[in-house]
């Protein structure tokens, strides 16, 4: 990593990409073991993680540090919502609420009520 100092905020999250997937994996096992549907959008993000993970180890991007940053940001306010869900669904602000209840195969719909 660069001489660049990450937020304050993100010392209570994730710190790498690679520390997102570990935090995801046991999430996805228990999901999957469970058959929710919610184990479809973790796996695919998921998938995309490890994707990101890899190039970043690669140099693949101009700035791997920013990226890597921006990863565990964003998947860590959606793993957090996933957590908060998972122990009680009235937790998380409605437009993950909206999400996370809405019927499999319903993604539009579920988007067109988070847009009102």
């Amino acid at each position: 990593m660069s001489g660049r100092r990450r937020p304050v905020a993100a010392t209570i999250w994730s710190v790498t990409a690679d520390d997102v997937l570990a935090r995801m994996r046991p999430t996805l096992e228990q999901l999957e073991a469970e058959g929710s549907p919610l184990r479809h959008f973790l796996a695919t993000y998921y998938r995309t993680t490890r994707a990101v993970a890899q190039a970043i180890r690669a140099r693949r991007f101009e700035d791997p540090d920013w990226v890597d940053l921006w990863d565990v940001a964003f998947a860590d306010l959606y793993l957090d919502a996933l957590e908060a869900h998972r122990k009680d669904p009235a937790t998380p602000s409605r437009p993950w609420r909206l999400a996370f209840s809405a019927p499999a195969g319903s993604a539009v719909r579920a988007k067109s009520r988070m847009d009102r």
